[in-house]
């Protein structure tokens, strides 16, 4: 087929896997986009956001996630 290798940006190959790579990066062009742009809006950044617990309010306390020992 002399039309598979005419236009070809890669030189050698046939056109399916001219268009199979160029389907490829497009994706990946734009799943890069996607995650950039909705960056910071995911589940977990809005469970990140709840409030803490009243008595976790002090300077240089941390949140604990699980059972504690306290009753």
């Amino acid at each position: 087929m002399p039309f598979a290798q005419a236009g070809s940006p890669f030189h050698g190959f046939n056109v399916t896997l001219d268009v199979a790579l160029l389907l490829f990066f497009f994706a990946f062009f734009l799943a890069v986009v996607i995650r950039v742009v909705t960056r910071g809006r995911g589940a977990y950044d809005e469970v990140s956001r709840l409030p803490l617990a009243e008595d976790d309010a002090q300077p240089g306390a941390r949140r604990v996630e699980g059972p504690t020992d306290e009753f």
